[in-house]
């Protein structure tokens, strides 16, 4: 068992390194990247890019009001879906 954690923690590593090597960011790619995180008025793409435009005290509440409709109801339909395999 042991020695099959090891192989897939090195295939793992391996990946890693021919993914970085092949499909490496250009630079130019990278000044885009950091123009819009820069940017106060563009919309976040990550959580990160979020929490860095907000500051730490202040990502959660956007946050929650972009999320927050969209989430209600998707767990709406959950219920829904639930409560169908219940009966």
């Amino acid at each position: 068992m042991k020695s099959i954690l090891t192989i897939t923690k090195f295939a793992a590593i391996v990946y890693l390194i021919l993914h970085r090597r092949i499909c490496a960011p250009s630079i130019e790619d990278l000044r885009i990247d950091i123009k819009r995180i820069e940017d106060s008025t563009e919309t976040a793409m990550t959580l990160s890019e979020l929490i860095e435009k907000k500051g730490n005290q202040n990502w959660f509440n956007p946050l929650l009001e972009d999320v927050g409709p969209w989430l209600m109801v998707q767990l709406a339909d959950l219920a829904n879906l639930m409560e169908t395999l219940r009966k």
